[in-house]
């Protein structure tokens, strides 16, 4: 969960609950999340992205890639379109589940696998 903190003092409920999905395999969580110091500003935040396919491996091909759940979130069929919400295919946590366009989850398996090469693979867990 990730939970705001107001003049010193945590609000009642958190801004991003995401425990079922992370809380009951291999990594127990979130694996990384840092703020802008500016946060407030500029909205800005870096995140690991998370595993789409929930098995050990992150990667961008092959029969277990981390796109294709992306892909079949947002309908299978137009790559434009997008899903609202925090859900699992969610991986940079801004509400959308996306596989083209600006911010879209699909660029961020390739940076977080080495960014050169799609036929890569990181084994988890992520830094």
């Amino acid at each position: 969960m990730v939970w705001i903190i107001e003049n010193g003092a945590r609000l009642p409920n958190p801004r991003i609950d995401i425990s079922e999905e992370v809380g009951n395999w291999r990594d127990h969580g979130c694996l990384g999340l840092a703020l802008d110091p500016a946060f407030l500003s500029n909205g800005r935040r870096a995140l690991w992205s998370r595993n789409a396919q929930r098995n050990n491996d992150l990667n961008c091909t092959g029969a277990s890639n981390d796109r294709a759940p992306l892909l079949l979130q947002i309908g299978g069929t137009i790559p434009t379109a997008m899903f609202s919400g925090y859900i699992g295919n969610d991986l940079n946590l801004d509400g959308f589940t996306k596989y083209a366009g600006g911010r879209n989850q699909r660029v961020l398996i390739l940076l977080n696998i080495g960014g050169a090469t799609p036929t890569m693979t990181r084994s988890e867990q992520l830094p």
